[in-house]
């Protein structure tokens, strides 16, 4: 069976939203307080109360109280938390006013996470902003910004996940742990490990993923899917932008652009670290910032793959990407372009893979510097003389069997028009 990525999995996304919005019962909240606490009156069919207003806590209480698929509305305005994470029990929306304009954080001070996706519930998140979550190892309220537990769903789209730090925790930005992620035109960005376990390794070891942690739990498999996506400037101990630990699940990147991301000098993959399972790349651009001697962009695990077709991927000093042990490998599917390339760790190079050296100026081309707001502002167009532009396909198949197949994007990040027959790697078109 094939799979078409994004198009058939978020045409599928949008029927089941408008199945579970006409279930009877579906209310509107609307949030009209930037303050945290709990809703009075759960029986109440309002939120909150006139005296108090509605709270984006009270909202989401009463969306898992009320039976349907709800819908939350933000503010637009910073959603401060005081009162630990947010648990959504139950499938609802949360929709804000732009990616700018309706953001959701902890209070200056408050080290807790933000929301928690659990019991199998359906949530569609989109034009917000979610930061300065404080994730620790073993306290209940100090997690990801975003956590997905085993057997939920999240459909993110239009979203920034941005300046959160991880104290010896898998994730500071999204952790999917046995959950189904999608995630389209997301901005994630200064996801780091907490600058005072630095130099700590056997609390800042724990730290999987700087952006982005997906992993099995209990023998639930976990699968992201990311597409017109920018991730840069995260680090972690081990996958300074993405991490993957999830043997029959897997990690699928389409036309998105992944750089500058950074590992200390002795974790592993500063772009993307795949420990298990297999983490599919088409059309993308990746670009990282190892530290120290033996650090590679790319770090492949024992019987785990990547999968690469359409894409570059580049990192110093013939350290694009390292395999551990003798079964970890990289698969080409053809179309990549690989820069300062070893080839005893980038496996199975094709014919029409193309390897090179490109200095920092060329890089700069592709980097894509959007911020938190809504306007994209590049280093530098790409150029037609570089090997990504126009570099993808009309379609791509890609994986064991060709059981996969990827489309390019009709639009990139910012919604311009990608090109009819051939897209560029990353998430920018020129």
């Amino acid at each position: 069976m094939q799979y078409n990525f994004p198009y058939l999995k978020i045409s599928f996304l949008v029927s089941v939203l408008l199945g579970l919005s006409i279930q009877a019962h579906a209310a509107i909240y609307t949030v009209t307080t930037t303050n945290d606490f709990s809703d009075p009156d759960l029986s109440a069919p309002e939120c909150g109360n006139a005296t108090l207003g509605c709270s984006f806590r009270a909202a989401i209480e009463q969306a898992n109280f009320n039976a349907g698929f709800d819908t939350v509305n933000l503010m637009a305005s910073t959603h401060l938390l005081t009162n630990g994470v947010v648990p959504i029990t139950d499938s609802l929306a949360i929709r804000g006013i732009s990616k700018n304009s309706s953001r959701i954080r902890p209070a200056v001070g408050v080290k807790q996470g933000i929301i928690e996706i659990k019991d199998a519930a359906f949530v569609s998140l989109s034009d917000a902003t979610f930061s300065h979550a404080n994730a620790a190892q073993g306290l209940a309220n100090r997690r990801s910004a975003i956590v997905v537990r085993a057997n939920s769903f999240l459909y993110a789209y239009d979203i920034n996940v941005v300046d959160n730090t991880a104290f010896g925790y898998p994730a500071s930005g999204i952790y999917n742990l046995g959950g189904t992620v999608y995630l389209h035109r997301l901005y994630a960005a200064n996801n780091v490990i907490d600058p005072s376990i630095i130099n700590n390794p056997s609390v800042r070891d724990r730290n999987r993923g700087g952006a982005i942690n997906t992993s099995s739990i209990n023998g639930v498999d976990a699968e992201t899917w990311i597409s017109d996506s920018t991730i840069e400037n995260n680090s972690a101990t081990f996958g300074g932008a993405i991490f993957h630990n999830s043997l029959n699940g897997g990690t699928y990147i389409d036309n998105s652009t992944i750089t500058n991301n950074t590992v200390p000098s002795d974790g592993a993959g500063a772009s993307l670290f795949v420990s298990s399972g297999r983490l599919y790349l088409a059309y993308s651009f990746v670009d990282g910032n190892p530290q120290g001697a033996t650090a590679a962009n790319i770090d492949i695990s024992t019987s785990a793959m990547l999968v690469a077709g359409g894409s570059v991927l580049s990192g110093p000093a013939k350290r694009t990407c390292k395999t551990v042990g003798t079964s970890g490998f990289v698969l080409s599917m053809g179309g990549n372009v690989f820069d300062t390339l070893d080839t005893s760790k980038c496996t199975a190079i094709t014919f029409n893979d193309t390897v090179g050296t490109f200095d920092q100026k060329e890089l700069s081309h592709q980097l894509i510097m959007p911020g938190p707001g809504d306007t994209f502002t590049p280093t530098a167009k790409p150029v037609t003389s570089l090997p990504w532009v126009d570099n993808g396909q009309t379609t791509l198949w890609i994986g064991i069997d060709n059981d996969w197949f990827f489309n390019c994007s009709t639009s990139d990040q910012r919604g311009a028009a990608r090109n009819d027959w051939a897209c560029d790697s990353g998430a920018y078109e020129q």
